[in-house]
């Protein structure tokens, strides 16, 4: 069994979710690529499961996985696929069920996807990188909204719960699909 991970980052955090889940499917007897949108387009066909994911700034996708959605939709709607996010939303009360519909389900209908999983994932912040005019604006206006919620933004920020990651991962690979 062959799985694809695309996934798109703006500021790498996502990178290592992504590098997980191809671990985690590699213990799972699966060959496994990884690639990163932005560097790569790849082609869908040698693959038994998809996995697009990407890290959510200011409520989209990066650019580079939606032209990998928009130009595999018809091939992937005959594959088993899965899709997940990398976002802050999903540690305010009700943000998860908001990120799975907002970022998840309006994408696959989009896409007239049915994804075996969804998948909704902390992400990483670091609050003295620079991340660009708006991507700063956004920063500091999430930083705001952590304090009040008593996190410590003296220091960057991991949100990412890595045995979630792992048991999501596994549980794709029991469920049936299109193969």
């Amino acid at each position: 069994m062959k799985a694809l991970v695309v996934y798109g980052t703006r500021w790498g955090g996502t990178t290592s979710i992504a590098e997980t889940i191809g671990e985690t499917l590699n213990h799972c007897g699966y060959v496994v690529d990884v690639v990163d949108a932005k560097k790569s387009q790849p082609e869908i066909d040698p693959y038994d499961l998809v996995i697009v994911g990407s890290g959510i700034s200011m409520g989209k996708w990066t650019k580079e996985v939606m032209s990998f959605l928009e130009k595999n939709a018809a091939g992937l709607r005959s594959k088993k696929t899965a899709c997940f996010v990398s976002c802050g939303m999903v540690l305010r009360q009700q943000g998860w069920e908001k990120a799975l519909q907002n970022y998840l389900v309006k994408i696959a209908e989009k896409y007239r996807l049915s994804p075996v999983g969804y998948g909704t994932f902390g992400g990483f912040l670091d609050f003295d990188k620079s991340h660009g005019f708006l991507g700063n604006f956004f920063v500091n206006s999430s930083k705001k909204k952590l304090q009040e919620m008593g996190v410590d933004t003296t220091r960057p920020y991991d949100f990412r719960n890595w045995d979630e990651i792992r048991s999501w991962t596994r549980e794709l690979t029991d469920k049936p699909g299109k193969l």
